[in-house]
């Protein structure tokens, strides 16, 4: 899954929506498409779900996020091509991994939440501390 992988000390950690802190095994970068390239993406083993900022996308790739009631697109800020989408389920956008990943034995499965999809503020706090 990483294209490049650092260990980081085990003192490192980050806290969850629980209040609880988990370690950061390691840092790297993740190819999701031949487009689309994550830096400095944090490995904690022990979550069970891979989420991206969406704040963190969009200045590290310099892409626009443009969001729809069923899904989002993900445009290059230079180009204004097309490098990414996702699909809406549950309140969570999936990344949709495309076509670079058929062959590989494990897909990433990534989720991102958008804060106008939740209709109580607790449920905003709860996925604003996940992220």
């Amino acid at each position: 899954m990483f294209l490049s992988y650092s260990p980081c000390a085990s003192n490192h950690k980050i806290k969850i929506a629980d209040g609880s802190l988990l370690s950061i095994a390691g840092k790297g970068s993740v190819i999701l498409s031949h487009l689309l390239t994550l830096k400095n993406v944090l490995h904690v083993p022990k979550l069970s779900c891979n989420l991206i900022s969406i704040t963190k996308l969009t200045n590290d790739i310099k892409c626009q996020a443009n969001f729809f009631h069923s899904h989002c697109i993900f445009k290059d800020l230079n180009s204004g091509k097309m490098i990414g989408n996702a699909k809406e389920s549950g309140g969570l956008y999936y990344l949709d991994n495309g076509p670079d990943f058929k062959d590989q034995p494990q897909q990433i499965s990534t989720c991102f939440e958008s804060s106008f999809v939740f209709s109580n503020n607790d449920d905003i706090m709860l996925w604003h501390l996940r992220l």
